[in-house]
């Protein structure tokens, strides 16, 4: 009788590790910007702090959460381009994560650091969704792999 080994696809990994990523940065990211919040992200934090997620309004917390919830969703981007070899969205998701962080370590205008920030957040998500996409349409046969 043959023991059945499991294995956890690379295309699964990858996407749990994005879809931790991309939340942590979103949620991160809102409560670090304190009181520069705009009214949607009320629901958003109260959210977090029903989660017990409250220590990331102080910014010594919120920065290295943030600077690791980027490492997690470029970490997933990174071994789902390994596995298609297609850059695109991981260098959305490079392009994303600096305009995040960026706005955070430079004195800026208020709405160019609101600009910035969610036009990162945005490619982040873009980047994210492109690349569930196109594994779906590659598991689907839509695709072709590149060599």
């Amino acid at each position: 009788m043959r023991d059945k080994i499991v294995v956890i696809k690379p295309y699964r990994l990858s996407s749990w590790i994005e879809k931790i990523g991309l939340g942590g940065t979103l949620v991160t990211a809102l409560s670090a910007l304190g009181c520069c919040a705009p009214a949607w992200a009320g629901p958003v934090l109260s959210l977090s702090a029903t989660l017990s997620l409250g220590f990331l309004v102080d910014h010594r917390v919120a920065l290295p959460v943030l600077y690791l919830a980027l490492a997690i969703i470029l970490a997933g981007l990174l071994l789902s381009w390994r596995e298609h070899r297609r850059p695109y969205f991981l260098i959305a998701g490079l392009f994303g994560a600096v305009l995040v962080l960026y706005p955070f370590h430079t004195a800026l205008d208020v709405d160019l650091f609101f600009g910035l920030l969610y036009t990162g957040m945005s490619l982040l998500l873009l980047a994210s969704l492109g690349e569930a996409i196109l594994r779906w349409r590659l598991r689907q046969g839509k695709l072709k792999e590149a060599g």
